[in-house]
């Protein structure tokens, strides 16, 4: 039997790519250094880093315990100048996957708060054949980017009383690209791993993964 709560979260947030870098061609998931890349980069490694000769080991730091995650994760890695501010404007978002779409556009006010969103089109298979389509509607969000390029945002989908509406999803999220010092032109995201909402307010999806690529479209 599928469960609802799992199923509209995925109409609503199907896949859009993982955005994982993999360490092919028998990387082994080593570090590599080059000198003609600047500023933050985001990247994923299959095994641990082997420093460059010379080199020494970077120190690891022990996980950061945050409000809004049931597991202790470390988001605020050394380095990086990004803040709330850098992330403003229009940002269209979405996914695809499993034979289901979703679109919609979002506003970010450079403050901490997603002050618009259009309702989530989902287009999506009818399992008596064919095709449907519905709408979730957005009710609110908030974001915080750390200085490294990583953040967190929540997001309350749905009617009062839904799955989504309160507490709201939470979504973790990376910066891919930005323009000058800091203005930030995509991002990729993924929503927490939680089934249900927990102690600390993580409520997400457990049974797949759901990861939504944003993308500026306007400064307004």
């Amino acid at each position: 039997m599928i469960d609802r709560k799992h199923f509209l979260l995925a109409l609503a947030t199907a896949v859009g790519g993982t955005g994982v870098v993999s360490a092919a061609d028998g990387g082994g998931g080593a570090a590599s250094y080059n000198k003609k890349l600047r500023g933050v980069i985001a990247l994923a490694s299959s095994g641990a880093e082997t420093p460059a000769e010379g080199r020494p080991p970077a120190k690891i730091k022990p996980p950061v315990a945050h409000d809004d995650s049931q597991s202790a994760t470390q988001r605020e890695g050394e380095g990086g100048g990004f803040k709330n501010s850098c992330l403003h404007g229009r940002f269209a978002y979405s996914n695809l996957a499993d034979g289901v779409a979703s679109i919609s556009v979002g506003l970010f006010d450079g403050m901490g708060k997603v002050t618009q969103m259009d309702n989530i089109e989902i287009n999506f298979p009818n399992p008596d054949g064919g095709r449907l389509e519905m709408s979730i509607p957005f009710n609110w969000g908030t974001y915080e980017i750390y200085p490294n390029g990583r953040g967190v945002m929540h997001a309350s989908f749905g009617a009062e009383g839904g799955p989504y509406f309160d507490p709201p999803a939470l979504l973790e999220f990376v910066v891919t690209n930005a323009y000058g010092n800091c203005e930030i032109m995509n991002m990729d995201s993924f929503f927490s791993a939680s089934k249900t909402d927990g102690s600390l307010n993580d409520v997400g999806v457990a049974a797949q993964l759901v990861a939504p690529r944003w993308s500026k479209i306007a400064d307004f």
